[in-house]
């Protein structure tokens, strides 16, 4: 995950994910599904981009800290209440058990097989204890269109190491997490959603 790929897409990222791929709207009906919230909660949104998820709970949260590694991405985020951290994931500049909520939308396709698992052992340290994680992630049959989908995205924002959500659930829970659940909506059927506790 590099900032310079998102960086390059930041001017209409916001726009492809709402009117084109509709990426958004099928995010956040998985949110509302399977995420409760507290208004007492600190979220830390890992590779979070503009905010749009950040944005959506705002006001069913205390708080909501956007990380990134691009700097023109989090320029997008403009809700004051929202807070924003460059940082690539990898090393969250935060206190151990900060937070007791980790979302990850979209994001750990982006980064690279040999760090993924490092990225959820710094999520895992960073959550308080019952801390909570919610990870969105796609995982495409390999068909020509999805073939030609990962290509468009190899160009634009850099290649992309899709995991499957038997190998993400393996992954989370060698890094502590517990209660691993993962869900496989219908109507999405290119996403899945995995569920953890710390």
């Amino acid at each position: 995950m590099t900032n310079v790929s998102f960086d390059r897409v930041s001017f209409f990222y916001d726009f492809i994910e709402k009117y084109i791929l509709k990426d958004y709207q099928g995010s956040m009906d998985l949110i509302n599904r399977y995420l409760s919230l507290d208004k007492n909660y600190r979220v830390i949104d890992v590779g979070g981009g503009t905010g749009f998820f950040s944005q959506a709970i705002i006001e069913k949260v205390d708080e909501s800290v956007v990380v990134d590694p691009s700097h023109k991405m989090l320029l997008k985020v403009k809700n004051p209440k929202i807070s924003v951290i460059q940082g690539d994931g990898s090393f969250l500049s935060v206190k151990d058990e900060s937070f007791d909520l980790a979302i990850l939308v979209n994001v750990l396709h982006h980064i690279h097989r040999d760090e993924q698992k490092g990225i959820l052992a710094e999520v895992f340290r960073i959550l308080k204890k019952q801390g909570r994680l919610f990870i969105i992630e796609v995982f495409f049959p390999k068909t020509f269109f999805n073939k030609l989908f990962y290509t468009l995205e190899n160009i634009t924002v850099g290649k992309t190491y899709h995991l499957s959500a038997d190998m993400l659930k393996s992954h989370l829970k060698d890094v502590g997490f517990t209660g691993v659940t993962m869900r496989y909506p219908k109507e999405h059927s290119w996403k899945y959603v995995a569920l953890g506790t710390k």
